[in-house]
């Protein structure tokens, strides 16, 4: 079972549970995970909304992640405002305990026109500040793009492909 829970609409898995008449449990998704680990050498799991959101009506994706256990790739974005959002993450997971591989900048959309400087520098103020490494940039693209092989240039963009899996299978 990839997940033990799919919703719509695409909201907080608290308000999607809630609409749904039932609400995630992280009992339900570390017995599936566990399932999953019984057969695979490594599982990754990704979050849904971010760090503190709400998973149902007292637990957080936080709470599911210490839960796991697992070693976290922190995904954020590049653009204005960025930054101490993901800082503030950072603090999140240290302090609980979780071990931070690393952060991938995902580009959600083409660069604002004059928002080049800020998205360029992003990353690297974000990895001094938050003492983490930036394991890559995953740019922008469209369905077309992938029809034309914007993956055949993925290792490029991902540097730190070697860290997660590495981590993952550990």
């Amino acid at each position: 079972m990839m997940s033990p829970y799919v919703y719509e609409p695409a909201c907080s898995p608290h308000l999607a549970g809630r609409l749904a008449g039932s609400y995630p449990e992280i009992l339900k998704i570390t017995g599936s995970i566990e399932e999953l680990l019984e057969r695979h050498t490594a599982v990754v799991v990704e979050g849904a909304g971010g760090i503190l959101v709400p998973l149902n009506e007292t637990e957080t994706m936080l709470d599911l992640m210490k839960a796991l256990g697992f070693p976290v790739v922190l995904v954020s974005r590049p653009s204005l405002g960025t930054i101490n959002h993901t800082l503030l993450s950072i603090e999140v997971l240290r302090s609980a305990g979780l071990s931070l591989i690393g952060i991938v900048f995902n580009h959600l959309e083409d660069s604002v026109p004059g928002n080049e400087d800020i998205e360029n520098d992003n990353p690297g103020i974000i990895a001094r500040f938050g003492d983490v490494q930036v394991l890559g940039n995953i740019p922008y693209f469209t369905a077309r793009d992938v029809k034309n092989g914007i993956w055949e240039d993925f290792d490029r963009n991902m540097p730190g492909l070697d860290s997660i899996s590495e981590a993952v299978t550990d």
